[in-house]
């Protein structure tokens, strides 16, 4: 007895399932991929603005330590911890920014603190005794509480500028300058190196 044959009808039916199953599961891995892809640029921007931080704050931990552990006559934290005072500048610039830095400007020093929205305190009994002391102030960097500087976040120049006094204007320019030197500087000392190599090859 021969086989029974299936109809032009029953053969597209089973074709068009087989064309459904085929497109969910092409599909389904889309989906699957697409979230996939999600995942991994959501935790890269993690990790990104992690790097970042830590970047950012590398100044923040090495000005907070430097104070901490500074001789007091050349600065240190004012009596209730919530700000600290440079009593002299000279000695600073000398003895303590190489320590921590790879410069001994205090006027770089300060630059970088008007990035980070630290204010200057003129109007002191202390500071009026003692002209040459410079006392700087941030809610968020206090005696004590390292932990808070994770709170303070750096400003890009255009704000920094707007938020500064005629004085730290200039400073905020000043510095925005030397940091695009000293990228045009690296930029030109890679390219240098660069070349060295093609040369050499």
């Amino acid at each position: 007895v021969p086989a029974p044959t299936m109809t032009a009808s029953a053969s597209a039916s089973t074709s068009t399932a087989a064309t459904a199953a085929t497109a969910s599961s092409s599909s389904t891995t889309t989906t699957k991929k697409t979230a996939a892809a999600s995942k991994t640029a959501q935790a890269s921007k993690k990790n990104h603005e992690r790097k970042k931080q830590n970047i950012l704050n590398k100044f923040l931990t090495k000005t907070y330590h430097l104070i901490d552990q500074c001789d007091p006559s050349i600065a240190g934290w004012s009596n209730d911890g919530k700000s600290f005072t440079v009593k002299d500048v000279a000695r600073f610039e000398r003895e303590v920014l190489p320590q921590y830095f790879n410069h001994g400007k205090f006027t770089s020093f300060t630059r970088q603190l008007n990035f980070y929205s630290f204010s200057k305190i003129r109007l002191d009994a202390d500071l009026q005794r003692n002209n040459a002391s410079i006392r700087f102030f941030h809610e968020n960097f206090r005696q004590g509480h390292p932990e808070l500087l994770k709170s303070i976040n750096r400003t890009t120049a255009k704000v920094a500028i707007q938020t500064a006094s005629s004085a730290d204007q200039v400073e905020a320019l000043q510095t925005e300058l030397a940091q695009l030197q000293d990228q045009v500087t690296a930029l030109a000392s890679t390219m240098d190196e660069r070349v060295e190599m093609i040369a050499a090859a």
